[in-house]
């Protein structure tokens, strides 16, 4: 209760006025309701107008950040192909393959060999009718070179006409034979490029058994690549075992 008191002229009288706090009060409090209800209802219309407002550009910012993702990814898997493959043949590159044969070495104990596979008579074709014949006979003899092996064996352009093969977990020497035998017969076989037809060419092949674990890659080609010497100058045989 809130009061106030003042004296009349007549000393026996005087003036006395009360009014209770909560009267007073009120009109604030309903001041202070209605502008909290005004602010509540300011806000969540900010709110709703932002999201509504903001979430397509989120959306859209989301699925442009996912679509660069993804991007970024396909040319990073792109790059690291293509810094393994052989960009003519599409086959493994000489860098790669080192590093799979000597991931192999570290990771296997079965029985492996090395072909070094160049090719014959590929060099005139490629001096008369054009590199750009010549390349897709490169092309198409490496395709070769992939359906004579099996699936877990790796086939590598080394340079010009030169190709390796790694095979992996074969039984015997037998057995390389028998996939080198394959491969020179596959080889022969004619290739029909642009308007030529009747294309042929041979190959020459190094087989080179990996059996002694203290060589190194680089030895273990190089005398798969003396074999390969031996067989190009051979009358009997394009096959040599070093």
């Amino acid at each position: 209760m809130l009061a106030a008191y003042t004296p009349l002229e007549n000393p026996e009288y005087a003036l006395v006025a009360k009014i209770d706090l909560q009267e007073i009060q009120a009109p604030f409090f309903r001041a202070a309701s209605v502008s909290l209800t005004v602010a509540f209802a300011l806000i969540m219309l900010a709110v709703y107008l932002i999201h509504h407002l903001a979430s397509p550009l989120i959306f859209r910012l989301e699925a442009l950040v996912a679509e660069r993702t993804r991007a970024l990814h396909d040319t990073n898997k792109e790059l690291a192909l293509r810094s393994q493959q052989d960009h003519l043949t599409e086959v493994c590159n000489r860098s790669h393959f080192f590093n799979v044969l000597s991931a192999s070495r570290r990771q296997s104990d079965t029985q492996r060999a090395i072909l070094f596979i160049d090719l014959d008579k590929f060099k005139p074709i490629n001096d008369e009718l054009g590199h750009h014949v010549g390349d897709q006979l490169l092309r198409h003899a490496a395709q070769r070179f992939v359906k004579a092996v099996r699936q877990h064996d790796t086939v590598a352009r080394i340079g010009g006409d030169e190709f390796a093969i790694l095979l992996n977990n074969i039984e015997t020497i037998h057995h390389a034979i028998e996939i080198a035998t394959d491969i020179t017969s596959l080889i022969q076989q004619p290739f029909s490029i642009q308007n030529h037809r009747n294309l042929r060419i041979g190959c020459s092949i190094g087989i080179a058994l990996d059996d002694n674990p203290k060589e190194t890659e680089e030895a273990l080609v190089s005398r798969a690549d003396t074999a390969m010497y031996h067989a190009k100058s051979s009358d009997h045989s394009n096959i040599a075992i070093s």
